[in-house]
């Protein structure tokens, strides 16, 4: 009989269609013909699968047709044969655990609308970026860049939370009616994006005053 030892390969995530993951070895006591080993991939995760692919003469492992994703499955049991020109087989178990890759989080465009004289430290909304990692690379910090162009203090963004407020001034609709600001998002492993917040002040009616005469 042939025989097959547990392996564990750890590829990244991403990995495409086609790469490589690692070599299986079966092992045989037998000479000549009879050593002659047959790779193939039985069951992945208890099911028949085309997400990984063995070269049945070489044992080579690759990623089949879909990429890996940590996010989606991080860990494959992989059951594989190995079968020598005998007819005889074993079947040995391989491990793919994934690594998990840091990926670019994104911020998608927001707009809020809040009244014009709202006081400073009022809360305006809330900016929400999106990370698709697990763990500690889907946390986020913010950051306001720009506004209209240039730094600025005329809002405040909570770093964590993402909580836009008004600064230290007032919003007045007759001095300015539109900023638009560019909020960078940052996640745990330095990877950034930057999104646009548009901030459009609603006019309150004010009242009419009358000086003396």
């Amino acid at each position: 009989h042939p025989w097959l030892s547990s392996h564990t390969f750890r590829p990244d995530e991403n990995s495409v269609g086609g790469t490589e993951i690692g070599l299986v070895e079966g092992s045989d006591i037998d000479a000549g013909d009879n050593a002659t080993l047959v790779y193939e991939i039985m069951l992945v995760n208890g099911e028949p699968s085309d997400l990984f692919v063995i070269g049945s003469g070489s044992g080579v492992l690759s990623v089949g047709t879909v990429s890996m994703n940590f996010e989606a499955l991080s860990t494959y049991d992989l059951v594989v044969q190995v079968t020598d020109a005998g007819g005889l087989a074993a079947n040995g178990t391989v491990t793919v655990e994934v690594v998990d890759v840091n990926e670019h989080p994104w911020l998608s465009s927001h707009t809020f609308r809040p009244d014009e004289n709202s006081v400073g430290g009022t809360e305006i909304g809330l900016v929400e970026g999106s990370d698709i990692d697990a763990g500690d690379n889907a946390t986020l910090v913010y950051e306001i860049m720009l506004v209209n162009g240039e730094p600025s203090d005329l809002f405040v963004i909570g770093s964590g939370s993402g909580v836009l407020s008004v600064g230290t001034v007032s919003m007045n609709f007759e001095a300015l009616s539109t900023y638009d600001l560019v909020v960078q998002v940052t996640d745990a492993g330095g990877l950034a994006a930057n999104g646009t917040v548009t901030v459009e002040v609603v006019d309150v009616n004010e009242h009419p005053w009358l000086s003396s005469h």
